[in-house]
């Protein structure tokens, strides 16, 4: 690991996290809002991005339950963007996407993580130079039937 790089890990500590979140550069595509609430769901890991300037909303998750091997590398200038002093100040988030309402078909995007400082809540959505990680990995890998 280089020592230009931020490695952020897994973190259980959310009692502090702030509800308001400031991207300062928005999301990838939407990069106009700025200002979102994070709303926890019904089932634990899983949260509600919602757009405070729209009506817009992202499905969020904890990768770990389903990738349990996922790294996620930040520059420094990209910790020093978000305030990050520790890693475990962060919380690592991957937007989902549910094709045709069906979520066994459900795919993640590990190449954007949102990255989170539970403290101050601001936030950024990178891109990780791993080219193992796409913008669509299924959560319920689906096993292909036997000819």
């Amino acid at each position: 690991m280089s020592e230009n790089v931020f490695l952020l890990k897994k973190t259980d500590s959310k009692a502090s996290l702030a509800k308001t979140l400031y991207f300062s550069q928005g999301l990838l595509g939407f990069e106009n809002l700025k200002e979102f609430s994070l709303l926890p769901l019904d089932i634990d890991g899983f949260y509600l991005l919602q757009a405070k300037e729209e009506e817009l909303s992202w499905l969020l998750i904890e990768p770990w339950p389903f990738f349990s091997d996922y790294q996620v590398e930040i520059s420094l200038i990209e910790a020093k963007r978000l305030d990050l002093k520790e890693p475990q100040q962060s919380l690592i988030l991957v937007l989902v996407t549910i094709m045709d309402n069906d979520f066994a078909r459900a795919s993640a995007n590990l190449l954007g993580p949102v990255i989170i400082n539970q403290e101050s809540g601001q936030a950024l959505q990178v891109v990780l130079g791993n080219p193992a990680y796409t913008t669509r990995h299924l959560l319920f890998p689906q096993e292909k039937e036997p000819d």
